[in-house]
């Protein structure tokens, strides 16, 4: 079930004449699919009431706004989401998960956090030192910050 299937229906749909079977499909799809949903709740429930005729390029035009890589994107991700396996995208279509980079510096400061607090733990090491500094550490991580930007900006000139 995808977007076109549902243009394709579009009229049923909206004046009740699917097969249960169609209903249910649409009902599913509707749930996955914002663009199509947006869609659907902006129509009448029945054009033949309001006596207009649908355009001749309505399928065309609503195709448009529902179809292609951000609907199929979307499709897929609430796949994951509900825990399907084994779901083959695409060949147009590359996820990757994000990354946490591996920062050092930021793998030293946890360490550093992780000693500091095992040896409070352990040794009854007083931390009220950290109550004077700490507020040095958002200024130290802002430099860092700072001097990594720069380098970057200087690699890409």
């Amino acid at each position: 079930m995808d977007c076109a299937w549902l243009v394709d229906r579009l009229e049923a749909f909206l004046d009740g004449s699917l097969s249960a079977d169609e209903q249910r499909a649409a009902d599913a799809h509707l749930v996955t699919c914002s663009q199509c949903r947006e869609v659907t709740s902006a129509m009448p429930t029945d054009l033949r009431f309001i006596g207009v005729e649908s355009p001749p390029d309505l399928t065309e035009s609503i195709l448009a706004r529902t179809s292609g890589s951000v609907c199929r994107r979307a499709a897929f991700y609430n796949l994951a989401l509900d825990g399907v396996e084994g779901i083959e995208l695409p060949d147009d279509m590359n996820f990757e998960l994000p990354s946490f980079g591996g920062s050092i510096a930021g793998g030293v400061a946890l360490m550093v956090l992780g000693g500091i607090l095992l040896s409070n733990t352990l040794f009854d090491f007083s931390l009220a030192w950290v109550e004077d500094l700490w507020p040095v550490a958002p200024i130290v991580f802002g430099a860092y910050l700072v001097v990594k930007a720069r380098q970057e900006r200087h690699e890409q000139d």
